[in-house]
């Protein structure tokens, strides 16, 4: 897992614990150049046998084929 990462993205937004609304402008740009819209920002935990990892400020983007958490 990266935790490094400048954001977090998810395509599900059924996946956050808790979202709000993303009423900024700001966009997501893929690897390729294409501009994809943030829906909500939120919160999720992901969980494994041993640990439990808290991620804030998770970004919905409707468009992401795949989660990059």
């Amino acid at each position: 897992m990266d935790t490094g990462a400048i954001d977090h993205i998810i395509g599900d937004l059924e996946k956050l614990s808790i979202c709000d609304k993303y009423i900024d402008n700001e966009q997501v740009h893929a690897a390729n150049g294409t501009s994809m819209e943030i829906g909500y920002v939120g919160y999720i935990v992901l969980c494994s046998l041993h640990s439990h990892i808290h991620l804030n400020d998770v970004l919905h983007v409707p468009q992401a084929s795949k989660s990059l958490v």
